[in-house]
């Protein structure tokens, strides 16, 4: 699947993108610091997908709206569910608390069991 990163923050789109580098399945296409230049690479390098809704859905999570959050990534899940492997990798980049449970209910959201103590 090759994906389009979108984020007007350069820290957050170099974040995703080691997520998914070397990830079975996962190919980063390119990256747009905003809508007119995602639009110009949709265009030009014709990615499978554009990382839009799981990167939202992960601001929302982290910033509390927990609720709207997994609603998001049971869609994503549902569309795709190779991204269930990027949330597993998001404690080792630093983006989620492996600690207080976040994983485990992001994972519920996509129909994963919780993981083993």
């Amino acid at each position: 699947m090759r994906i389009l990163i979108v984020d007007d923050e350069a820290p957050a789109r170099e974040r995703l993108n080691n997520l998914v580098s070397g990830l079975e399945g996962f190919e980063v296409a390119g990256e747009a610091a905003d809508g007119a230049e995602a639009l110009t690479l949709v265009e030009e390098l014709a990615p499978d997908i554009v990382e839009i809704q799981f990167w939202s859905a992960l601001t929302l999570f982290t910033n509390g709206e927990e609720e709207k959050a997994l609603e998001m990534f049971a869609d994503v899940f549902a569309k795709e569910s190779r991204w269930i492997e990027v949330v597993r990798r998001l404690p080792h980049a630093d983006l989620l608390d492996d600690d207080s449970g976040q994983l485990d209910r992001i994972l519920a959201a996509g129909g994963r069991q919780p993981r083993e103590p």
